[in-house]
C-alpha cells in the first residue's frame, strides 16, 4: 500500500525594496512612498503603527504607492504591510519629516528656536 503525500507550496509576501527617508518643506507638493513586493495580494500603509486610509491627506493607502497630499499633517514613521493568505511582511520604517513646522518660541518662523527669535520679539 502506498500513500501519496502532497506538499503545499507556501509563498509568503516579501518586501524587496522599502522607501527611503523623506525630508520635505512646509508647502511642498505631494510626496509618494513606494515599496516593491513579491507575492502579496493586499497592502496596508501605516503611520506610527496605525493604518492610514484614503482621504484628504492620503491616497493609495492599500496599494504599493502611498501618496501624501498634505505634508503638514503627515510627519511620522511609515511602514507598508504586504499580505497574502499565507502571511505578511513589513517594509523597513521610513521617516517622513517636515521642515519648517512652527514650534513654540519660534518667533521668526524659521523652524528653529534661537537668538534670532529673541531679536524678532525685541
Amino acid at each position: 500500500m502506498s500513500s501519496r503525500h502532497s506538499r503545499a507550496s507556501v509563498l509568503l509576501p516579501h518586501v524587496i525594496a522599502s522607501p527611503t527617508a523623506r525630508f520635505v518643506e512646509v508647502g511642498d507638493p505631494a510626496e509618494t512612498l513606494t515599496v516593491i513586493v513579491e507575492d502579496a495580494g493586499s497592502y496596508q500603509w501605516k503611520k506610527d503603527g496605525v493604518p492610514v486610509s484614503d482621504g484628504a491627506v492620503y491616497s493609495g493607502a492599500t496599494t504599493t504607492s502611498l501618496t501624501i497630499q498634505s505634508v503638514l499633517a503627515a510627519e511620522g514613521i511609515y511602514t507598508c504591510e504586504a499580505l497574502n493568505p499565507d502571511g505578511s511582511d513589513l517594509s523597513l520604517p521610513v521617516i517622513f519629516s517636515v521642515r519648517g513646522l512652527p514650534c513654540d518660541g519660534d518667533a521668526n518662523s524659521d523652524g528653529m528656536v534661537d537668538f534670532d527669535d529673541l531679536n524678532a520679539v525685541l
